[in-house]
Protein backbone atom coordinates (compact mmCIF):
# COMPACT_ATOMS: atom_id res chain seq x y z
CA UNK A 1 0.00 0.00 0.00
CA UNK A 2 2.41 2.56 -0.85
CA UNK A 3 1.67 5.77 -2.40
CA UNK A 4 2.82 6.87 -6.20
CA UNK A 5 4.66 9.79 -4.51
CA UNK A 6 6.34 7.70 -1.92
CA UNK A 7 7.57 5.26 -4.18
CA UNK A 8 9.08 7.84 -6.53
CA UNK A 9 10.17 10.50 -3.98
CA UNK A 10 14.51 10.34 -3.43
CA UNK A 11 15.78 12.44 -0.66
CA UNK A 12 18.11 14.80 -1.83
CA UNK A 13 20.70 16.96 -0.06
CA UNK A 14 19.77 20.44 0.85
CA UNK A 15 22.10 22.92 -1.12
CA UNK A 16 23.99 25.62 1.13
CA UNK A 17 24.88 28.90 -0.29
CA UNK A 18 27.06 31.86 1.22
CA UNK A 19 25.37 34.13 -0.86
CA UNK A 20 23.86 36.81 0.88
CA UNK A 21 20.24 38.46 -0.62
CA UNK A 22 20.39 39.84 -3.58
CA UNK A 23 23.92 39.36 -4.60
CA UNK A 24 24.11 38.01 -8.53
CA UNK A 25 24.88 34.27 -8.97
CA UNK A 26 28.49 34.02 -10.55
CA UNK A 27 27.35 31.12 -12.39
CA UNK A 28 24.53 32.57 -14.06
CA UNK A 29 25.42 36.64 -13.95
CA UNK A 30 26.74 37.86 -17.49
CA UNK A 31 27.39 41.49 -17.69
CA UNK A 32 26.23 43.68 -20.13
CA UNK A 33 28.34 43.57 -23.36
CA UNK A 34 26.70 47.06 -24.82
CA UNK A 35 25.19 50.28 -22.81
CA UNK A 36 21.51 49.68 -22.58
CA UNK A 37 19.70 52.42 -24.99
CA UNK A 38 16.60 53.18 -23.41
CA UNK A 39 14.36 50.95 -25.37
CA UNK A 40 13.31 47.50 -25.18
CA UNK A 41 13.19 44.82 -28.25
CA UNK A 42 9.88 44.68 -28.29
CA UNK A 43 9.43 48.55 -28.30
CA UNK A 44 11.81 48.59 -31.62
CA UNK A 45 10.12 45.93 -33.69
CA UNK A 46 6.34 46.36 -32.73
CA UNK A 47 4.04 47.57 -35.77
CA UNK A 48 0.72 48.43 -34.58
CA UNK A 49 -2.18 48.04 -37.28
CA UNK A 50 -5.18 50.59 -37.82
CA UNK A 51 -8.20 48.84 -37.18
CA UNK A 52 -11.65 49.80 -38.17
CA UNK A 53 -13.39 51.94 -36.24
CA UNK A 54 -16.60 50.25 -34.15
CA UNK A 55 -20.31 51.34 -34.48
CA UNK A 56 -22.08 53.07 -31.54
CA UNK A 57 -25.05 51.22 -30.28
CA UNK A 58 -27.98 53.19 -29.14
CA UNK A 59 -31.11 51.21 -27.93
CA UNK A 60 -34.29 52.73 -28.82
CA UNK A 61 -36.00 54.31 -26.00
CA UNK A 62 -39.17 53.25 -25.89
CA UNK A 63 -41.51 53.46 -22.68
CA UNK A 64 -42.48 49.96 -20.43
CA UNK A 65 -46.17 48.76 -21.07
CA UNK A 66 -47.62 48.29 -17.96
CA UNK A 67 -50.77 46.12 -19.47
CA UNK A 68 -51.19 42.54 -18.76
CA UNK A 69 -50.79 40.41 -15.90
CA UNK A 70 -47.20 40.16 -14.38
CA UNK A 71 -45.84 37.09 -12.86
CA UNK A 72 -44.42 37.47 -9.23
CA UNK A 73 -43.47 34.37 -8.38
CA UNK A 74 -40.15 33.72 -7.79
CA UNK A 75 -38.04 30.54 -9.19
CA UNK A 76 -37.50 29.20 -5.43
CA UNK A 77 -40.97 28.96 -4.77
CA UNK A 78 -41.70 27.62 -7.77
CA UNK A 79 -39.09 24.49 -8.03
CA UNK A 80 -38.21 23.82 -4.90
CA UNK A 81 -38.99 20.54 -3.52
CA UNK A 82 -38.58 19.73 0.45
CA UNK A 83 -36.06 17.49 0.81
CA UNK A 84 -38.61 15.64 3.31
CA UNK A 85 -35.35 15.49 6.08
CA UNK A 86 -36.45 13.92 9.54
CA UNK A 87 -35.72 15.50 13.43
CA UNK A 88 -32.54 14.10 14.23
CA UNK A 89 -33.27 12.35 17.77
CA UNK A 90 -31.49 14.85 20.02
CA UNK A 91 -33.95 17.57 18.52
CA UNK A 92 -36.76 15.66 18.85
CA UNK A 93 -36.32 14.75 22.45
CA UNK A 94 -35.39 18.23 23.32
CA UNK A 95 -39.00 19.32 21.95
CA UNK A 96 -40.74 16.58 23.87
CA UNK A 97 -38.91 17.64 27.38
CA UNK A 98 -39.73 21.48 26.43
CA UNK A 99 -43.49 19.79 25.93
CA UNK A 100 -43.73 18.11 29.25
CA UNK A 101 -42.32 21.38 30.86
CA UNK A 102 -44.71 23.73 29.54
CA UNK A 103 -47.86 21.43 30.10
CA UNK A 104 -47.21 20.74 33.31
CA UNK A 105 -49.42 22.85 35.58
CA UNK A 106 -47.41 25.00 38.16
CA UNK A 107 -48.69 24.57 41.88
CA UNK A 108 -49.31 27.36 44.24
CA UNK A 109 -48.01 25.72 47.17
Amino acid sequence: NMTTSRYYYHPHELLKSNRQYGEPVPEVYMPPTTKFNGSTTNRDTYKGQQGKRANAFVPELRGLRHTGKQDLTTNYRTDYHSHGLTLCAARAYVIAQQKQTNSAPISAQ
